[in-house]
């Protein structure tokens, strides 16, 4: 099966999609002239130019029905709802895959030609999401996240942060169980910026509870230590590109951290109750720390509170990467 016209969907959070952006690179390097088209949702659009060698609509973007229906040899379906399997049928693809486990319901076993076994559980998200290649004849494992940033993005970026080098914290997440206790960043980013020398960036959303953690972080840090606070003050290229920029980024289990690991930036992630088996980031300069758990991690490990994390661990665990550059 050598496709020349290949649909790809994947209409969940950013955060799968940047895991699918391994998927995507591997269809690019076996398939190096086929016309691939990606299908996202609405809160992905901003992303879109930062994912090379696809053609890429966001629901709600004109032409995006359009290029559905555009006629496609195969459309792989990394969503699985009754929405993206609607949208496999007016693909008019001859070959229509998704997962296996959406088999048991109706409206996928019409809507699709192949399923694929894969199982989300003892999978890393981005092994998972490789899986479906298999029905290509593509097995594929520990693929790295892939963006490209548009240079006009990156220009826009350093524009927002005067000083360099720097380092960002990014404590902010729209799962309250996931927060760190504001004291403790305030430790870390004392350590950064007084033993390491790093000027600190605090990035983030403009919801409510977000920046009101973000305050008070900055109200338990020392006054001698300047701040910038881009929280709400950036599309997500444009925090890519921060993070991109920056010596090492620190932050919780969220969109930003699959950002970091996609612009191979140094990385200390903190996990609480979420399982790192499944999202953590891989590349070689990142590290995880978790609640009651360590490497190697596995599918059935149980975490804990976020405030089992000691500040010092995080502060070793970012000296080592700093120290080690």
């Amino acid at each position: 099966m050598e496709p020349n016209r290949i649909l790809v969907l994947q209409l969940k959070r950013i955060g799968d999609l940047l895991l699918t952006t391994p998927a995507l690179s591997v269809l690019q390097e076996i398939f190096p002239n086929a016309a691939i088209t990606l299908l996202t949702e609405k809160s992905c659009a901003g992303m879109l130019s930062a994912i090379p060698g696809v053609r890429a609509f966001a629901r709600g973007q004109k032409g995006f029905w359009g290029a559905a229906m555009a006629g496609h040899d195969i459309c792989l379906d990394f969503t699985g709802t009754d929405r993206s399997a609607l949208l496999t049928i007016l693909s008019r693809a001859k070959n229509r895959a998704t997962f296996s486990r959406f088999q048991k319901k109706i409206p996928q076993r019409l809507a699709y030609t192949h399923f694929v076994d894969s199982s989300v559980r003892n999978r890393h998200t981005a092994d998972h999401y490789t899986d479906l290649l298999k029905v290509l004849g593509i097995p594929r494992e520990n693929e790295p996240l892939r963006l490209c940033l548009p240079q006009d993005v990156v220009l826009a970026a350093s524009a927002l942060i005067p000083k360099s080098p720097y380092a960002v914290i990014h404590a902010g997440t729209a799962r309250p169980e996931k927060y760190w206790l504001p004291e403790r960043w305030a430790e870390v980013a004392t350590a950064l910026a007084k033993d390491h020398g790093l000027h600190i960036v605090l990035t983030g959303s403009n919801d409510f509870a977000e920046t009101d953690h973000l305050a008070a972080i900055r109200n338990a840090m020392p006054r001698d230590i300047a701040v910038i606070d881009l929280s709400g003050k950036t599309g997500l290229p444009e925090l890519a590109a921060v993070i991109q920029g920056a010596a090492i980024f620190c932050g919780v289990d969220t969109a930003a951290m699959h950002l970091a690991d996609a612009v191979k930036t140094p990385c200390v992630a903190l996990f609480g109750p979420t399982n790192p088996f499944h999202w953590r980031p891989r590349h070689t300069r990142s590290t995880v720390l978790r609640a009651r758990t360590m490497e190697p991690f596995t599918p059935d490990q149980q975490g804990g509170a976020m405030s089992e994390i000691s500040a010092e661990q995080v502060i070793s665990a970012v000296s080592i990467f700093i120290l080690g550059d």
